[in-house]
């Protein structure tokens, strides 16, 4: 597909779900991968999980020492990143606007937006010349949905960051680019896959009338993540079989 020999990848929230895949499908294309999370027994069980040269490191992205002693390991492992690709966040229930709480507040920022932030700031001193940066945020970050609003306002900064971030650092020829996936079918969906509002929200998608696939969204990090893709910088790539795009449509036909 899109060969990686000889580079280095770090996947943030690398244990389970999108981050995992992309772990996975990264490896495959002979990458180095690192994963990290703040679960070790789910760390560890990813690695025996993964076919290729796949190692982990504990982490709390919410905390500047963690972050410091994860880029300590990784550069004393592999020196410098060719791929990075910030995907470790926190997905909200669904909260009226007027009922959320500061702690609410503090927590989604703390990891979605702030760990996030601080995860690429600490990763830059280590990045190779050409190295490509994703960020995992959500078309919960350019569409409005109903009791969202703080989690949305998170994948907008993030979408926003990827933004800036690829202005600032086009000089030193670092890609920063945004993944937007839509409905996608990790693992709390699979529970509910035979349910009404599993049909319901797939019946939404114009595209096959079915949530993505984990590894449909970690393709297009590998994509980001590749040399195919050397002179793409600052754009959000939504992955959301036509849901944004044609939402409205959707909606009149259903009126």
């Amino acid at each position: 597909m899109y060969q990686l020999s000889g580079k280095v990848a770090l996947v943030t929230g690398g244990s389970k779900g999108i981050g995992f895949a992309t772990a996975s499908l990264l490896a495959s294309q002979g990458a180095k991968v690192i994963i990290s999370g703040r679960d070790k027994n789910a760390l560890d069980a990813a690695v025996k999980s993964i076919d290729g040269e796949v190692c982990a490191f504990q982490c709390d992205i919410t905390s500047a020492e963690a972050l410091d002693k994860l880029f300590e390991q990784v550069s004393a492992k592999y020196s410098k990143i060719d791929i990075l690709f910030a995907n470790a966040g926190k997905v909200t229930g669904k909260q009226r606007f007027e009922d959320i709480s500061q702690e609410d507040f503090d927590e989604i920022i703390n990891v979605n937006y702030k760990g996030t932030f601080f995860s690429v700031q600490k990763a830059v001193p280590y990045l190779n010349k050409d190295a490509s940066i994703i960020l995992n945020a959500s078309i919960a970050g350019t569409t409005g949905f109903y009791y969202s609003s703080l989690y949305s306002s998170t994948k907008a900064a993030i979408i926003q960051l990827a933004k800036n971030l690829a202005a600032e650092l086009a000089q030193s020829n670092i890609r920063v680019n945004a993944i937007s996936p839509g409905y996608v079918k990790t693992a709390p969906w699979n529970k509910a896959s035979n349910g009404p509002i599993y049909e319901a929200f797939s019946n939404e998608v114009p595209l096959q009338k079915r949530f993505a696939s984990l590894d449909e969204i970690a393709k297009t990090v590998l994509f980001l993540a590749s040399d195919t893709a050397s002179y793409i910088t600052g754009q959000n790539i939504v992955v959301d079989g036509g849901l944004t795009v044609c939402q409205k449509q959707c909606i009149d036909e259903r009126i």
